[in-house]
């Protein structure tokens, strides 16, 4: 049995306030494709199908054709919904979208619910355990009542420790949004979602499951485009036991580049800029000092820049201990130091330092009064 497994498909967000509408539904129509061309018996979606749990008027047309586009190529297909999902939301339909073969996991109610499906080697049951508060779910995942000889997946949402994470990743300070691998060890495969670097997690020693993360179907940070090639992820399942998982590229609209160099290089480079012209950029500049109106004579050269640093103010930021912060002076010294670094040596108007004066004033307020309430 084929399965294809993808997650965190994040429909409606916006990438440092770029909206993504366009690469978003090229990439949902090149997984179709992908799914039409390798002809699996079931797919596999782990969560997070939107960006919030109230999603855009243009993010639920945009999962509205996926779906369409999905029901009419007649694969069996398993969708749970994530942290950033609404499970009454992602719920609504469910039992008219299972006339299509695309089933949806209800609110969860205590129940886990189960799908099975047959080929020449048995039964596969497929389980679907949307996103849980990790104790919630562990004793969820604890509760099912696999039968081992047969074949079970689990489609799950969590964060599992020793997962990898990316920058835009989000979890609870510490560990108490963790889970352990090993309470995936029921199943034969555990599909994933919530981390957004395609990976897979080391099993518990004497388990056969294979716990793996898909990854998000888009890079939604420059961490991530610099080193991980974004795809979905393919099982094949054979008779028990034996099981092998392979990856299938994807290519996006638009790629995520980080460039570096001066200014004046970086300006000035006309086989650079015609390279990057259809990417999403973003710049470090090498000069010691700020320069004037960066941003916008980059993005005249470069067109999507969405962000800008300074690698000398990435450096210090690195460098300098809270102490040493400390000992540069009052709040309002140090604003108006920061000022002149940013601004190549010029000094703040009395305008602004007055209201540089007035907002630190505010802060200072407002904690006192909070000391009080505390």
């Amino acid at each position: 049995m084929k399965l294809i497994h993808i997650s965190d498909l994040h429909i409606g967000k916006r990438l440092y306030g770029y909206d993504l509408e366009d690469d978003q539904r090229h990439i949902l129509s090149e997984i179709i494709e992908l799914i039409k061309s390798e002809k699996p018996d079931a797919v596999l979606i782990a969560g997070d199908i939107y960006d919030r749990a109230d999603p855009s008027a243009t993010a639920v047309r945009i999962f509205d054709d996926f779906l369409s586009m999905l029901a009419d190529t007649g694969v069996e297909s398993f969708i749970i919904y994530g942290n950033h999902d609404s499970g009454q939301r992602i719920a609504y339909g469910s039992r008219l979208f299972g006339r299509s073969g695309i089933h949806f996991s209800p609110v969860y109610d205590g129940e886990v619910a189960r799908h099975s499906l047959e080929d020449e080697y048995g039964r596969v049951n497929i389980y679907m355990l949307p996103y849980l508060r990790s104790a919630d779910a562990a004793e969820a995942i604890r509760s099912i009542k696999a039968d081992r000889s047969e074949r079970n997946i689990i489609v799950s949402h969590q964060f599992v420790t020793s997962a990898v994470l990316g920058e835009s990743e989000e979890m609870n300070v510490g560990t108490l949004d963790n889970i352990d691998g090993a309470c995936y060890d029921a199943f034969d495969y555990a599909a994933l979602g919530h981390i957004h670097m395609p990976q897979t997690i080391s099993p518990a020693p004497g388990s056969g499951t294979v716990i793996r993360y898909s990854g998000s179907p888009l890079a939604y940070s420059f961490s991530e485009s610099d080193t991980i090639q974004k795809s979905v992820t393919v099982i094949d399942l054979k008779e028990k036991g034996f099981i092998s998982v392979d990856t299938i590229s994807l290519m996006p609209l638009h790629e995520l580049r980080t460039i570096k160099g001066s200014f004046d290089d970086l300006i000035n480079d006309k086989g650079l800029i015609e390279s990057c012209k259809n990417d999403y950029i973003k710049i470090i500049l090498t000069d010691d000092t700020g320069i004037m109106d960066a941003m916008a004579r980059l993005q005249k050269a470069y067109g999507c820049v969405m962000m800008l640093e300074y690698e000398y103010m990435r450096e210090q930021s690195e460098d300098v201990s809270v102490d040493e912060i400390r000992a540069e002076g009052t709040p309002e010294e140090m604003f108006v130091a920061l000022y002149g670094d940013q601004h190549g040596g010029k000094e703040m108007n009395e305008y602004q330092k007055n209201v540089v004066d007035k907002l630190i004033k505010q802060i200072w307020e407002g904690q006192e009064a909070q000391d009080e309430t505390d």
